[in-house]
């Protein structure tokens, strides 16, 4: 059994980043885009386009920090249910 002191840490973090809308979850990204990470986002709602104008607007060139999936949903929900 390996000892948790020979224990290799990672250097990356997997987060999970979720918030109430005008929370600030938009600033932060831009933040740790603009302190040099580089971002892997899931994107599940189509919800980029906030970031994107954010991060131009310091500089352009933090936009290749920036890398994503979008995945959509092909059920459309209604007022009367599944469509």
């Amino acid at each position: 059994m390996t000892s948790a002191s020979d224990y290799q840490k990672s250097t990356f973090v997997k987060l999970l980043f979720l918030g109430n809308s005008g929370a600030g979850k938009t600033g932060a990204l831009t933040s740790l885009v603009q302190a040099g990470y580089k971002l892997k986002i899931i994107d599940l709602d189509n919800g980029l386009d906030a970031l994107i104008h954010h991060v131009e607007a310091i500089d352009p060139k933090l936009l290749s920090q920036i890398e994503y999936v979008s995945y959509r949903d092909q059920m459309k929900m209604t007022a009367w249910g599944q469509r």
